[in-house]
């Protein structure tokens, strides 16, 4: 079994850092359909948190990019003092129209 773990690990992180993010999608769809189940609960059994937390991250930009800079938004004004760094990479390299999209789903999962 902890052979089968490994090859299956060893698989999933590689496709996941090979392939392009409307792939990662398409892969994230197409396990749910054969196996009935996420493939992100499959990475919280088989991968160490160092590389469940990129390979989550990645997922998560491949499956619905405005809900991660939301998400992102919020974690880096979260807490004391604020992460100027994230803030601005998220602000500065998305068009208006995208920051519109990002902004209303901002307000749909924190209120603010």
């Amino acid at each position: 079994k902890q052979w089968y773990q490994r090859r299956v690990r060893e698989d999933i992180v590689y496709l996941l850092t090979s392939r392009s993010l409307s792939h990662i999608s398409m892969l994230q769809e197409k396990y749910y359909q054969n196996q009935e189940v996420e493939l992100y609960t499959v990475l919280e059994t088989i991968t160490d948190h160092h590389i469940k937390d990129g390979l989550v991250s990645l997922m998560s930009v491949a499956s619905d990019f405005p809900r991660y800079c939301a998400y992102e938004l919020y974690n880096s004004m979260d807490g004391r003092g604020t992460d100027e760094g994230a803030l601005t990479r998220i602000v500065a390299t998305r068009a208006d129209k995208d920051l519109k999209v990002i902004k209303a789903l901002y307000s749909d999962m924190f209120g603010d």
